[in-house]
């Protein structure tokens, strides 16, 4: 039997459960784990619920994470009443249709009104899905559930028309010649991992460089002028996974190696 939740002061740490459960005594992945709690914990506040967990026989085997765009301090143009999910993910391999049973929930919330919002209507929800390597892809988890293309996201309309936000540019890269610089994100432990991991190739291709990991929620500014990019080097956006063989080439591009 599969079971919806909001998240509350109880239950969020039931998250980690869904998505970190291998890697809990990992000492990087503690820290991003305590990143995150803070972030949920100062964000229920403000804003109450804004992750469901699913729970197959009681044991969290799903969930979902969205937030309002007007949340979101390092866009600089956001969208009003519009509802960004960040990520679902589903651990439990019994709990099959759990990652439709969330997001079927939070569309028919969000069409009546949801907590996240004040109790108003969502506009539209958006969504930029992301490869996890496992099961069905989100790209196919969203548009199985009714949601439609666009140039820079998937969206779904529910009492507004779609129309896309304006992006951040990069404001000035000439005053960060010399610089990598990695910006994570509290809102995912996997943040802090990834941009642990990130460093340590940057000093494998060159070790003199002179690395900043930045925390793009409490110095969204700073994001906010780089076009929010998740790595620069030397002045240039890094657009390559940090996994991939194209990672390492731009890097190296980019320091004209």
């Amino acid at each position: 039997m599969i079971t919806v939740l909001d998240i509350d002061e109880n239950n969020f740490n039931d998250v980690f459960k869904v998505c970190s459960i291998k890697h809990l005594d990992d000492p990087t992945f503690k820290k991003g784990i305590e990143l995150k709690q803070r972030w949920i914990k100062e964000n229920l506040t403000k804003y109450g619920p804004f992750i469901k967990i699913a729970y197959y026989n009681n044991t969290p085997a799903a969930q979902i994470m969205y937030y309002p765009e007007t949340a979101i301090p390092y866009y600089k143009y956001p969208r009003q009443r519009v509802i960004e999910i960040f990520c679902a993910y589903r651990s439990l391999d019994d709990a099959k249709g759990a990652g439709t049973i969330l997001l079927k929930n939070l569309i028919d919330e969000a069409k009546k009104g949801i907590k996240c919002l004040d109790g108003e209507p969502c506009s539209f929800l958006v969504a930029s899905p992301f490869n996890t390597g496992e099961g069905t892809s989100l790209r196919e988890y969203y548009l199985n559930n009714g949601f439609q293309e666009s140039k820079s996201e998937l969206y779904l309309e529910l009492n507004g028309k779609y129309y896309p936000r304006k992006n951040e540019t990069y404001e000035n890269p000439i005053l960060d010649k010399g610089k990598a610089l990695i910006f994570y994100d509290m809102n995912c432990e996997y943040g802090w991992v990834f941009a642990v991991n990130i460093e340590k190739i940057l000093r494998d291709i060159d070790n003199s460089l002179e690395i900043i990991k930045i925390n793009k929620w409490n110095n969204p500014t700073e994001s906010i002028k780089r076009g929010n990019a998740t790595v620069t080097v030397n002045g240039v956006t890094i657009k390559s996974g940090w996994r991939t063989p194209e990672f390492q080439s731009e890097v190296k591009k980019a320091l004209k190696m």
